[in-house]
């Protein structure tokens, strides 16, 4: 079966691609699109009718790859935006981490040189502080 072949210019030829005339010349330069070149030097481009079809690709399945493409887009939008809220939580941490300490109050007792001892003798009536781990004075106690 013979398909016949449309003899047009750069520029009709670029709009049934759905491409630029530049594209068009590149192909031609490239030689994937059959041409020929007249007596003042102007090129033409040999086309059938089912060169309308982008690149090869029948409408149907271009529309399939557009909107797989378009959900992948949206898939991966979705991404940045979790990946950039996890960033945002964990440099707020960082502050919260590495932040200088409040001052702590200072109570108006001596020093205490024997920690654990008490210096009156009497442990009965008194409780002892038990140490605060680090990660409860930067989180917290619950």
């Amino acid at each position: 079966m013979h398909t016949p072949f449309d003899r047009v210019p750069v520029s009709e030829a670029a709009a049934r691609l759905g491409v630029t005339p530049d594209a068009v010349r590149q192909r031609i330069r490239r030689g994937t699109i059959r041409y020929d070149k007249d007596p003042d030097g102007r090129y033409h481009v040999y086309m059938t009718q089912d060169d309308g079809r982008r690149d090869g690709v029948p409408e149907g399945v271009q529309k399939a790859l557009i909107e797989r493409l378009h959900d992948e887009n949206e898939f991966l939008r979705r991404e940045l935006e979790r990946k950039d809220a996890i960033l945002m939580n964990m440099t707020e941490t960082m502050k919260a981490i590495t932040a200088p300490p409040e001052p702590r109050e200072e109570t108006e007792t001596t020093p205490d040189l024997h920690p654990g001892i008490d210096p009156q003798g009497d442990d009965a009536g008194q409780e002892k502080a038990e140490p605060v781990s680090w990660w409860r004075r930067i989180f917290g106690s619950d």
